[in-house]
């Protein structure tokens, strides 16, 4: 009786400092709960198992043993169907929305001419403004150059990129 009693005490203090520490979400889907019932239990279950005397077996709690497995397989097995995507078809499906089917594909997309046409690549335009900003005497190690965008100025594209800080004391 005391050992049961003893048990108790231990799965509380245990499974309240978890539950507290852990703080696990109480919501189908997340392993929170299960993980720290699962440890509590494997924890008596081994408690259990070595209490007994070399050479001895004696009768381990079926409660404690159901427990045991029952989180073990709730973990391990429960999302893992519940997550296969044979089972959800339908509502990936309805993610993609409707799907409508061109007939001319030239109406689709338009037609640019070749004198819009982007020659100039990010590495490229990098070192370019590298090269502007290293003729400006007062900005050359005051600044160095941000990521690159493009925008649309005046109806043509341009790489952009802001002009950021290089350190404190230059």
């Amino acid at each position: 009786m005391k050992k049961i009693i003893l048990y108790g005490i231990i799965t509380l203090v245990i499974g309240a400092a978890s539950i507290y520490l852990a703080l696990p979400t109480l919501n189908y889907g997340y392993y929170g709960l299960p993980l720290i019932i699962f440890l509590i239990s494997g924890l008596l279950y081994v408690l259990d198992f070595s209490s007994t005397k070399k050479g001895h077996f004696k009768k381990i709690n079926p409660i404690v043993t159901l427990v045991f497995w029952g989180s073990l397989i709730f973990i391990l097995l429960v999302p893992a169907i519940s997550s296969l995507t044979i089972i959800k078809h339908s509502k990936y499906k309805e993610l993609i929305g409707e799907v409508k089917v061109g007939e001319d594909f030239t109406n689709h997309v338009s037609p640019i001419s070749t004198e819009e046409i982007r020659i100039v690549d990010e590495s490229m335009a990098y070192r370019l403004g590298d090269k502007v900003i290293g003729t400006i005497p007062s900005l050359g190690s005051q600044i160095k150059l941000g990521d690159f965008n493009i925008q649309k100025v005046h109806n043509k594209l341009y790489w952009i990129a802001p002009l950021l800080h290089s350190g404190f004391f230059k």
